[in-house]
C-alpha cells in the first residue's frame, strides 16, 4: 500500500494504488494493512484458477531462464498461502506457514521487499476479471493501475508477522536437526548467502559466512521497501541457530596474509562444502570519461544512503549539484532516482537513458511498467527512452564531471546536456578472481552452474545473483539457493560420506 507523507489528500487504495510518475518519488511509504485487511484480500484470491505469476503452479507468464525452467514464483505457493491465511483454521494456517517456511526462509524479506511484479498487485488477475476487462486489452490499459488487486506482499507480510506472533520462527530454530559432522562455508550475506546458511544450519551443518559487506545487495534496498531493521533478521536468526559471520574478503593466494582476507586455499581449509554466494560487481561501461569525480555506481549510493541512515558511522552522500543523469534501468535506476530526490528535495533534471528497450513480448512477463526504464520516457531538455538514447562521451573540468554528450541514435541527433552526476544502473558482472583459481568456470559474467547449483568442482557450489543471467529478484536468488542446498545434501551423502569411510 502506498501513504503518501506529503500531504496527498488521495487515500490509498488496495492494490497499485500510486501512478506510474508517482512511483519514482519518495515521498510516500507503504501503509502496512491490518492483519483483517490482509486476510480479505487472501479471500479474494481466484486461487489455482489464476494465470497470472502469482500461481506457481505454472501460469501463462513464464520466467524463461536457461537452466532453470519453471513457471512463475519458484518459493511460494501464493494461492494455497493466500488460503491458509484466510482460513480461520489455526492448524491450517500453521501447517502452510510451516511449508512455506521451508520453500522460503526469507519469507518475511520477500514479505517487504520482493520486487516481482506479481508481489504489488500489478500482476494480479482479479482486478481485471471484478471489472470485466478482457484478457486481450489487459496490457494497453493505463487504467489498470486504478484497479483493486490482491496485494500480495503484503499478504506474505501479514502471515510471516502471524508466525512471529505465534512462536513458529522461534520452534523452528529449535527444531533443527542434530549435527552431522559436516562443515559448510558460505561466501557472501545477501538474500542466497543467509537462505543457502540458514537451510544448512536447519540440517545439521555447522556454517560460516565469509563476507566484505554484510547482508550484501539487500542493503542496496532502501528503508521504504525494507527497513535496517528488517534486513537484519535473518542474520539473527543465522546467529541464533548457531551459525556465525567472518567479515573478510576472499582473495587469490598470492593475497594470502592481507588483513581481511581468505585466500581460495584457506576457503578450501574451512569447510567440506563452499556455497559460493558472491553477488556481483557492478558493470562501468567504456565511456570516455566515466573515472571523472561526479560518476557514482548506484548500488554503492544506495547501501551508502541505507547504512548512513541506520548511523552505521558511514557518512550520507555529498550533492555537487542539482543535474542529475541515470544511465541504466529497472529496479536499481529506480530506486536511485526516488533516493536522490528524496535527498535533493527539489531534482533540477532526473532523467533515464536506457540501454535496453521492453521486452519482444510483454505478454511473457516482466513487461508491466512499474520498472523506471520502461516509463520515464521524457524529462527535461531530452527524451529518453527504450534505448533510443545513449551516451558517447562525458567531458569534465578539472577531474570533475561537467557534461554528457547524449545521441538519439534512430536520428543521430548529438547534443551537449550539462551534468553535475552520472548514476549508472547496468547491471553486474561476477569477479573470476579468485574463483577461476577454485577451477569455477566464469562466463557471461556468471558462475556457470549445473541445476543443482553444482559448479563442476567437488564440492563447490553457487547461487544467487551470480548464477542468474537475467531476472535477479528475490525469489529467483532464495531459489537458486534452495537447488544448491539439495545438491549439497546429495552430495554429501554420496561423496563425503565415502571419504570418511575411506
Amino acid at each position: 500500500m502506498n501513504s503518501f507523507l506529503r500531504g496527498s489528500p488521495r487515500e490509498p487504495t488496495f492494490g497499485c494504488s500510486a501512478q506510474p510518475h508517482h512511483r519514482l518519488q519518495m515521498d510516500y511509504k507503504k501503509r502496512k494493512l491490518t492483519p483483517e485487511e490482509a486476510r480479505l484480500h487472501a479471500t479474494r484470491c481466484f486461487g489455482n484458477m489464476c494465470c497470472s505469476p502469482c500461481n506457481n503452479q505454472g501460469g501463462v507468464w513464464e520466467a524463461n531462464r536457461p537452466g532453470f525452467d519453471h513457471g512463475t514464483c519458484p518459493v511460494t505457493d501464493i494461492p494455497a498461502q493466500n488460503e491458509a491465511f484466510s482460513s480461520e483454521d489455526a492448524s491450517l494456517r500453521t501447517l502452510e506457514w510451516w511449508r512455506h517456511k521451508h520453500n522460503n526462509v526469507l519469507h518475511l524479506i520477500t514479505g517487504y521487499a520482493c520486487n516481482a511484479p506479481c508481489m504489488d498487485g500489478t500482476g494480479c488477475i482479479t482486478q481485471y476479471v471484478e471489472r470485466g476487462t478482457s484478457a486481450g486489452n489487459l496490457l494497453e490499459k493505463e487504467e489498470r493501475f486504478h484497479g483493486e488487486s490482491v496485494f500480495i506482499r503484503e499478504v506474505e507480510l501479514a502471515f510471516s508477522e502471524w508466525g512471529y506472533e505465534q512462536g513458529l520462527e522461534t520452534k523452528f530454530e529449535e527444531s533443527r536437526l542434530p549435527p552431522n559432522g559436516h562443515r559448510a562455508v558460505v561466501v557472501g550475506s545477501s538474500a542466497a548467502g543467509l537462505a543457502a546458511g540458514i537451510r544448512l544450519l536447519w540440517l545439521g551443518w555447522d556454517v560460516e559466512i565469509i563476507t566484505g559487506d554484510f547482508l550484501g545487495l539487500l542493503m542496496a534496498i532502501p528503508d521504504d521497501h525494507l527497513p535496517y531493521s528488517i534486513a537484519v533478521k535473518p542474520a539473527e536468526q543465522f546467529t541464533r541457530m548457531g551459525g556465525r559471520f567472518t567479515k573478510a574478503w576472499v582473495g587469490p593466494s598470492d593475497r594470502e596474509g592481507e588483513e581481511g582476507v581468505i585466500t581460495v586455499a584457506q576457503l578450501r581449509q574451512r569447510g567440506d562444502v563452499i556455497v559460493l554466494c558472491p553477488g556481483t560487481q557492478p558493470r562501468t561501461p567504456p565511456l570516455p570519461g566515466v573515472d571523472l569525480a561526479g560518476v557514482v555506481q548506484t548500488i554503492p549510493f544506495l547501501v551508502q544512503q541505507k547504512l548512513a541512515r541506520a548511523n552505521q558511522a558511514h557518512e550520507a552522500f555529498t550533492f555537487r549539484g542539482p543535474r542529475i543523469l541515470h544511465y541504466g534501468g529497472g529496479d536499481t535506476a529506480n530506486d536511485g532516482a526516488r533516493t536522490v530526490e528524496y535527498l535533493l528535495h527539489e531534482v533540477e533534471k532526473v532523467e533515464l537513458a536506457v540501454r535496453s528497450g521492453l521486452p519482444k513480448d510483454m505478454s511473457r512477463g516482466w513487461g508491466i511498467p512499474t520498472h523506471a526504464k520502461q516509463w520515464i520516457v521524457e524529462s527535461g531538455a531530452f527524451k529518453a527512452a527504450h534505448g533510443d538514447t545513449v551516451i558517447e562521451e562525458l567531458r569534465g573540468e578539472a577531474g570533475q564531471l561537467r557534461a554528457a554528450v547524449l545521441k538519439h541514435r534512430p536520428s543521430g541527433r548529438t547534443w551537449v546536456q550539462e551534468l553535475d552526476h552520472l548514476f549508472l544502473s547496468l547491471g553486474g558482472v561476477v569477479d573470476p578472481k579468485p574463483w577461476d583459481e577454485l577451477g569455477v568456470r566464469v562466463a557471461e559474467g556468471i558462475i556457470q552452474v549445473e541445476e543443482d547449483g553444482s559448479t563442476g568442482v567437488p564440492g563447490v557450489f553457487a547461487c544467487g545473483d551470480a548464477v542468474l543471467k537475467t531476472h535477479r529478484i528475490l525469489p529467483y536468488a532464495i531459489e537458486t539457493a534452495n537447488r544448491a542446498v539439495a545438491g549439497i545434501q546429495l552430495y554429501a551423502g554420496t561423496q563425503l560420506r565415502s571419504a570418511v569411510a575411506g
